[in-house]
């Protein structure tokens, strides 16, 4: 992000505390929207924890509880936060270290799956868009085989042919290292 943009999210955020700043970079991780169990998780907190950041961040009006819900959700896994403008929550992020954020998309992608739990399959994108991101080879193989034929099944091929791609990838790299 241009200089002038950071410098207007960060006099943005200027008044809230460190904890709910350091809370909101890792939430900005996991895209524009995020689940709060999700996010305790990777904290290694608890939900009643991470609870007073949150509504810090939501009296700031910088996050916002997620109103949306798809219709085809059986079970919300817990309370959705939506960012309330993108460039903060991309600005967030990038103010992450770069050692730090391979670890973080690992973890957010353990996270995501033990919170989706039998659902995990019907998030196969968003997963292995983490574990790629992570450089976890295996679980990224995984999910995006999942994530291909979901996609294939919806009839949205470009999106499928990409994740059949990725999965092409890891398995020539693995066999080409073999």
């Amino acid at each position: 992000l241009p200089n002038s943009i950071t410098l207007a999210v960060e006099e943005r955020l200027q008044g809230l505390s460190r904890e709910c700043l350091a809370l909101l970079r890792v939430a900005g991780l996991f895209g524009r929207t995020f689940p709060s169990d999700a996010l305790a998780y990777v904290l290694k907190q608890t939900e009643d924890e991470i609870q007073p950041l949150l509504d810090e961040a939501v009296q700031a009006s910088v996050i916002a509880i997620d109103q949306h819900t798809a219709e085809d959700d059986i079970l919300p896994v817990s309370t959705r936060y939506i960012f309330c403008q993108g460039i903060v929550q991309e600005a967030l992020q990038a103010a992450l270290p770069a050692h730090q954020v391979r670890s973080l998309h690992c973890a957010i992608g353990k996270a995501l799956e033990v919170c989706y739990a039998s659902e995990a399959f019907r998030h196969a994108a968003e997963l292995a868009r983490h574990y790629a991101l992570g450089g976890e080879k295996e679980a990224t193989l995984h999910w995006s085989l999942l994530a291909g034929e979901d996609a294939a099944r919806q009839q949205a091929h470009r999106e499928a042919i990409n994740h059949f791609r990725v999965a092409l990838k890891l398995v020539e790299e693995e066999n080409s290292s073999a």
